[in-house]
């Protein structure tokens, strides 16, 4: 065996040196996807609380007009406001851990 050869043991260190380089770099990649999806949703949720706000504006507006605002209904409808904006706001999550998912 001549001093120009490798030994076994310095083919494996190689070897796992650029397999460690590799990996680096898919993680570094991988971070890099994740990090655009950093927000993804946010714009969405933000309009499910606008609107369920809208909504509750034009909801009181509404029982006042009708005489009705000190009632219990106000409480149900807010109530109702409430879960269905946070059932939206769920659904959006969802999808986004979905595309997170897909990566």
């Amino acid at each position: 065996m001549g001093s120009s050869q490798m030994s076994i043991q310095q083919i494996i260190d190689m070897y796992q040196g650029l397999q460690d380089k590799a990996n680096t770099a898919n993680e570094t990649r991988y971070q890099d996807i994740l990090n655009l999806f950093q927000g993804q949703g946010e714009t969405s949720k933000a309009m499910i609380d606008r609107s369920v706000t809208e909504q509750g504006s034009k909801d009181r507006q509404s029982l006042a007009s009708r005489g009705l605002f000190n009632s219990t209904i106000q409480d149900v409808n807010r109530n109702q406001r409430t879960t269905t904006g946070n059932l939206a706001k769920s659904q959006v999550d969802e999808r986004v851990a979905m595309n997170k998912a897909g990566v």
